[in-house]
């Protein structure tokens, strides 16, 4: 019951705080550091039950709230429609590249510790991490080199992306 509670408080705090601040890099990288904890937990204590246990709650919980927050940066991120109409099926098409992934790197032989599936998976989440930070820096520069260049844009303007998509000079990325 008590986790039950610790995932409640801990996605209304990251979910209150992250589009507060306008960062959404802070709720992704927050559930992804949660699945690495519990990944890192999994390999580290094998015998101890209560703390595998946690290391399960970290796992799902960060990784399926981390997955809906970035799809849907993803999303916000493509300038026009033909761009979203193409991309965004595109990138579920390669997310499902992890079932079969997944079916290769824990094989029934390594059980029940799945050393290698476990370290394969955790250092994937780090891999996804530094990515997402990588993505945050060139949005952040990229808008304050179209801030420089073509002055900000109207907060309540509609940004014309038919032609330029992410392109336009008033576009701008959500870091």
């Amino acid at each position: 019951m008590q986790n039950r509670g610790l995932a409640v408080a801990g996605a209304c705090t990251v979910g209150t705080i992250g589009p507060e601040l306008r960062l959404v890099i802070f709720n992704v990288a927050t559930h992804l550091t949660f699945d690495i904890s519990g990944y890192l937990l999994l390999l580290t204590v094998p015998y101890n039950v209560h703390a595998r246990y946690f290391a399960v709650f970290c796992i799902t919980s960060g990784t399926y709230t981390a997955i809906g927050v970035i799809i849907a940066w993803y999303a916000h991120n493509l300038g026009s429609e033909t761009k979203k109409a193409t991309g965004i099926p595109m990138f579920m098409a390669i997310g499902q590249c992890g079932s079969i992934l997944g079916s290769h790197i824990y094989p029934s032989t390594d059980g029940p510790r799945y050393i290698r599936g476990f370290a394969i998976s955790c250092g994937l989440e780090a891999f996804a991490t530094i990515c997402a930070v990588i993505l945050w820096a060139s949005y952040k520069y990229e808008n304050a080199r179209r801030d420089g260049e073509y002055g900000s844009p109207d907060p309540n303007a509609t940004v014309d992306t038919s032609e330029l998509a992410d392109k336009a000079p008033m576009f701008r990325y959500i870091p």
